[in-house]
């Protein structure tokens, strides 16, 4: 279960204070991940990321120095090894963990040093970053930002840092900017045909298409937030992990590509409010769930991922089993 959340927190980094359900591989089923965050009294970070399997049985892992794990059992805790291997893991979700939560650490801006780095060979530049992956519904938005050595990009940071009404301010600042930017959507229809990679692929590439003609230039070098996926542009690409933090234009693709992600969700809220997707954003909030016991799923949402998929599956079976379905030939 260690690496699972391990594998968890890295894919998806979760805020302090609420709670994502993942699935915990092998036969314990589902559970709900949390976090903290603070500082100590020397200013270092710390921070608690949990997984509550139940009321009774909860792992945490105390993060700081040297990650230190305990696991509750029927009221009994018990202090656990982590594994020397998950070390590094745990590390980076330690500092990756978005500085807002931590009242007295400030919001760093993007650096740009990998755009500086990159404008010594190349002269013109697209970021790109994607907002959506891993929600339960709607459409997945990358986002497209072209920049020059001559680029007048407002101050811009990695999107999951600020709260709406920053992030809609910078976005502005962006649109102000003149600087080149546009975005791609892939459906939730598309998502479950074709898969999440290959929705994030053809949404990359459509977005730097998109952005290319905008501009009226091609990109010597595309800049993508992440890591590998098939693009199908001929253009040289470097992937980079925490791209929002050493690159203007991946931090200010981000910013694009959340504020359209979260318009869209916000619209699917006027058709679906049951599903409350003006707070969750589509994401797997506790909430989110409850909803989907209540009601059960939407046509946005997608039947390719859990815990949707398991509930079609069930409704299938149940029907099956009342002989509803027919099978032509």
């Amino acid at each position: 279960m260690l690496h699972c959340l391990a594998a968890a927190e890295k894919a998806k980094p979760s805020p302090p204070g609420q709670s994502f359900l993942i699935d915990i591989k092998g036969k314990v089923g589902m559970g709900f991940s949390y976090k903290w965050l603070g500082k100590n009294d020397d200013g270092k970070r710390v921070a608690i990321v949990g997984l509550r399997i139940d009321d009774q049985h909860h792992l945490s892992v105390a993060l700081g120095d040297a990650p230190a794990a305990y696991f509750q059992k029927d009221g009994r805790i018990y202090k656990l090894d982590v594994p020397p291997e998950l070390h590094p893991a745990f590390s980076e979700i330690l500092s990756r963990t978005p500085g807002k939560f931590i009242g007295e650490e400030a919001v760093q801006p993007s650096s740009g040093v990998l755009d500086q780095e990159t404008f010594k060979q190349y002269n013109c530049v697209i970021g790109c970053d994607e907002s959506g992956r891993g929600a339960w519904s709607g459409g997945l938005v990358c986002g497209a930002v072209l920049i020059t050595p001559d680029s007048k990009l407002p101050v811009v940071f990695d999107s999951k840092e600020l709260d709406r009404a920053e992030r809609r301010r910078v976005f502005s600042e962006i649109e102000q900017s003149g600087v080149p930017f546009a975005y791609a959507v892939v459906d939730a229809e598309t998502i479950d045909r074709i898969g999440i990679t290959g929705a994030n692929a053809l949404a990359f590439d459509l977005a730097v298409e998109a952005c290319e003609k905008k501009a009226g230039r091609p990109a010597e070098q595309l800049l993508i937030d992440g890591g590998k996926l098939p693009l199908k542009t001929t253009r040289k690409i470097q992937f980079v992990t925490k791209g929002e933090s050493v690159s203007k234009a991946i931090a200010a693709a981000s910013i694009v590509a959340t504020t359209i992600h979260e318009r869209l969700m916000l619209d699917l809220h006027q058709k679906y409010p049951q599903w409350e997707f003006d707070k969750n954003l589509g994401y797997g909030q506790p909430s989110h769930l409850a909803a989907l016991e209540k009601y059960g799923i939407c046509p946005e949402h997608r039947k390719s991922f859990n815990p949707i998929k398991k509930m079609v599956e069930k409704e299938l079976a149940q029907q099956r089993e009342a002989g509803q379905m027919v099978i032509g030939f």
